[in-house]
């Protein structure tokens, strides 16, 4: 069988893609992991028959490692937002993904798969966006690296007549998905949840085993994709963010978020601009001006190349996946 190596396939588009390529039991499996990632998460890759390579992503020797003898690699590493400083977010965001571009041709590896995100394209104030907006200015350290890297692989790739596909996924969610969502549900289920506007502006989702099934046609189907390709995987519902909260609420059956106008949380924003940082409480210190602007604007996007190119469409509808993420998120999670 095809090997198939899983780069940061702790994290939890790692899980997810691991465990449904392993469900397949069409190809062979490795999972790149770092001494530090969740045992439970490293145990559960090797119970589902997966070789596990263990190592550093910044360390070259550790790329090479983790590629040798793959025919495909899909790259799932990334530091999240305010999950370290700008150089952190360079070295493993940018630097890490040029060197596993290098090392897949040295290789040999037929396809590559890099893991964007669709938050790297500008936002046009709710109208949906495709692959051929432009980058836009980043809010955050995060999204410039996630734009640095795909600007350096665009380089890179020329450089050495070797090219990958560049997934760029909508806002994640599912069971394995831990980042933010936790906060979110906590938040909801103890009433604190605040929606700016009612929370009318539209939220672009895509449930994890969607994204997983996308990687795997991007890996598969084509006959041959185009340089450096890049495809946005968003849900097509009409998600916003109101409706998120909402079911969240009722899923635990408490009283609906409150609302407050988006003109005071602007203005609540500037003030805090003046506040040191250490000084913020924890739950402030997310609220700047341009993430109140993109709970404003809100973003969607345009799926038609997905469809053309991957013949992909969505087939987890909201309810279920959100249903399916809090019920792991009750048994699993911070509820413990």
């Amino acid at each position: 069988m095809n090997m198939i190596s899983i780069l940061g396939a702790a994290g939890g588009a790692g899980m997810a893609l691991s465990e449904y390529l392993a469900k397949t039991g069409n190809y062979a499996l490795r999972a790149f992991v770092a001494p530090w990632d969740d045992r439970e998460r490293v145990r559960r890759l090797q119970e589902l028959d997966i070789e596990i390579s263990e190592g550093n992503i910044t360390r070259p020797e550790d790329i090479s490692r983790a590629v040798e003898g793959a025919w495909a690699v899909v790259n799932c590493v990334a530091v999240l937002p305010g999950d370290g400083d700008k150089r952190i977010q360079y070295e493993v965001n940018v630097r890490a993904a040029e060197n596993i571009l290098r090392f897949s041709k040295q290789a040999g590896v037929i396809r590559l798969v890099h893991i964007s995100t669709a938050g790297v394209a500008s936002h046009g104030g709710g109208a949906a966006e495709d692959e051929s907006a432009s980058y836009r200015q980043p809010q955050n350290i995060h999204v410039w690296s996630k734009i640095e890297a795909e600007k350096t692989l665009d380089k890179v790739s020329r450089e050495i007549k070797y090219y990958c596909v560049i997934i760029r996924p909508a806002s994640i969610y599912g069971p394995h998905m831990r980042f933010r969502w936790h906060e979110l549900f906590e938040y909801a289920r103890k009433g604190k949840m605040v929606m700016l506007d009612g929370g009318k502006a539209p939220y672009a989702l895509i449930h994890e085993r969607d994204l997983a099934r996308a990687i795997e046609l991007s890996l598969t189907k084509p006959e041959r994709l185009s340089e450096n390709e890049k495809i946005i995987i968003s849900s097509d519902e009409d998600i916003t963010f109101g409706r998120i909260v909402n079911f969240v609420a009722n899923y635990f059956v408490v009283a609906q978020p409150r609302s407050v106008p988006s003109m005071l949380a602007l203005c609540a924003s500037i003030v805090l601009r003046c506040v040191p940082g250490f000084a913020k409480p924890a739950q402030l210190k997310g609220v700047t001006f341009q993430t109140i602007m993109e709970y404003i604007k809100g973003h969607r996007y345009n799926t038609t190349k997905a469809k053309n190119v991957l013949q992909f469409q969505v087939n987890v509808p909201f309810d279920d996946g959100m249903r399916e993420a809090l019920e792991r998120y009750k048994t699993k999670g911070a509820l413990l």
